[in-house]
């Protein structure tokens, strides 16, 4: 009977940690003893109890965990809305109404982390069979899976059609084992990001994110054709800081003001220019450190040596901004399949507005506002609209008589960005 949920004696346990425990029971001293008829078809009371020693109501009663438990079905339904993100608040009301147990939004995340329970075979054998992908997977010496890579058939269809940028960074918090999340992404002709490659990686050091990329770069044969890696993933010492230097902070503020235009330089006399005004004011271990980091890898972080071939892209903000997107899709800390779930709802998506915008380029077209014969109508025939609109910022500005131009090869470098012609 539910009136007795709260018999029988405490069980003491003596331990040395601090670890606080909670019972139902009470030390009730309401029993019912029964015993099996002679026949034995029936149980027979043989003396009850029903003095309790504790409050008993309607109310405590419907909050005990038997008592808010769905039925089965009705849990499978609950799971689906969870999947969905329904609000929790609003799910649990609806639930009141239509079953009148008090569950509590606590029984709900059980519910939808029971519904997402599986074994790294099931979260494999998913990511092939119900998403198409082909996967690599990273294992230690025990056996423990310690990365993940995964790309589907669009994935690496598109990333063949635009390999030449790729971006690459990790975000965080995503899944509920603390792997770290890293996307691939590309920018396609009309100017729309896509992914072409997620992988999932249980440390973030050097080799761990040498096996990423290797596993990527042997996953498509296109990978030669890339010509800039955007990230903002640094695995070397280069990390200093001014106590390291010898120097005061107002140096090293002075210093990297210096950096900042070094980093956006546009032309190599600039660049000459104002790396012999910094090592004028730069002390000798400053100038070190950056001449044994910095200087020789210029190609890697400096404008004036990355623009070309960059699609006008300087930060790795495109993929900052997909990252946003996907957390506002896949929940914190989420489980292994809950994440899969909602990584490829967002892909689908995002698959979709990319669709429609190449449907649109092809269906509409712009009503032409230059005269016959020109510059800017022969491009805006040839290109589609978001290439125009670079190449028409260009064209005005090469007209500007304030704009100065670097030629260097086949290159015009315009303030603001390069065109190749």
């Amino acid at each position: 009977m539910p009136v007795l949920q709260a018999a029988g004696s405490i069980k003491k346990k003596f331990t040395n940690g601090s670890r606080q425990t909670k019972t139902f029971r009470q030390d009730c001293s309401a029993t019912i003893n029964v015993l099996l008829s002679a026949d034995k078809q029936f149980l027979e009371i043989k003396s009850m109890n029903m003095e309790h020693d504790h409050d008993i109501s309607e109310a405590l009663f419907r909050q005990l965990p038997k008592e808010r438990r769905l039925p089965a079905d009705y849990q499978v339904k609950v799971q689906h809305l969870m999947d969905l993100q329904v609000n929790k608040k609003l799910l649990q009301e609806q639930i009141v109404k239509e079953t009148g147990k008090g569950v509590t939004l606590k029984d709900l995340s059980n519910i939808a982390a029971k519904g997402q329970e599986s074994s790294n075979f099931e979260i494999l054998s998913t990511l092939k069979n119900v998403h198409g992908c082909s996967v690599s997977a990273l294992k230690d010496n025990e056996d423990t899976l310690q990365g993940l890579f995964f790309q589907d058939k669009e994935m690496k269809k598109m990333y063949n059609n635009y390999p030449e940028v790729v971006f690459f960074d990790g975000t965080y918090k995503l899944l509920n084992i603390n792997f770290t999340c890293y996307v691939f992404l590309i920018e396609d002709g009309n100017g729309s990001s896509e992914i072409v490659g997620v992988g999932l990686l249980a440390r973030e050091n050097k080799e761990s994110v040498r096996w990423l990329t290797s596993s990527f770069k042997e996953s498509n044969s296109e990978w030669p054709k890339t010509r800039v890696v955007m990230t903002d993933k640094d695995f070397t010492e280069r990390l200093i800081t001014p106590e390291k230097m010898g120097v005061t902070k107002e140096i090293c503020n002075t210093a990297k003001e210096y950096l900042t235009k070094l980093a956006y330089c546009q032309t190599e006399e600039s660049d000459k220019s104002l790396y012999e005004s910094f090592k004028n004011v730069a002390p000798a271990t400053i100038m070190k450190y950056y001449d044994d980091n910095w200087h020789d890898i210029r190609k890697e972080w400096n404008y004036m040596c990355c623009s070309n071939g960059d699609f006008l892209n300087t930060t790795n903000n495109r993929l900052e901004s997909i990252n946003g997107k996907i957390k506002t899709v896949v929940r914190k800390f989420s489980s292994f399949p809950g994440f899969v779930s909602n990584l490829f709802s967002m892909i689908r998506s995002m698959r979709q507005e990319r669709d429609h915008v190449a449907a649109t380029t092809v269906l509409k077209r712009s009503v032409s506002q230059f005269p016959g014969g020109s510059a800017e109508g022969s491009y805006q025939n040839l290109l589609n609209p978001y290439p125009f609109e670079l190449v028409l910022k260009q064209i005005n500005m090469s007209k500007d008589p304030k704009t100065t131009a670097a030629e260097d090869g086949a290159n015009f470098t315009y303030l603001g960005g390069m065109i190749e012609i």
